[in-house]
């Protein structure tokens, strides 16, 4: 089976979680909601997932997030993001769903790296 995060009870101190490329791993982006003091996470690659964007907005200390090719329904990530975290410095949304016009981007400052490769629906 490939319910990692039960099998690891993750702990709320956490804050570095990279699982990038499991293959297995199972579960929804809910289960990750209690661990409010990430600051980098790398879901990348882990087509079993599943969930929306929106579950990870609780999320607000990661400056660095990976969910690049992965099934996660991010049609209206971009309308969010202004709102959810402004300390990102990296991410990496290649090979999602992601929709819109990239103008949201613009409010992320801090931001130096963006991996938007295969995202076939977003606008200038």
């Amino acid at each position: 089976g490939g319910a990692l995060f039960t099998l690891l009870g993750l702990d709320t101190r956490l804050r570095v979680l990279d699982v990038s490329h499991n293959f297995r791993l199972e579960g929804s982006l809910s289960m990750l909601a209690a661990l409010v003091n990430l600051v980098s996470l790398n879901i990348g690659h882990c087509r079993k997932l599943t969930g929306e964007f929106n579950d990870l907005c609780e999320l607000s200390n990661l400056t660095y997030l990976s969910i690049g090719y992965t099934r996660i329904d991010c049609n209206q990530a971009l309308e969010h993001l202004e709102a959810w975290s402004k300390n990102f410095t990296e991410l990496d949304l290649s090979g999602t769903n992601m929709r819109g016009p990239l103008d949201p981007l613009g409010s992320l400052t801090r931001l130096v790296t963006l991996k938007i490769q295969d995202c076939f629906h977003l606008k200038r």
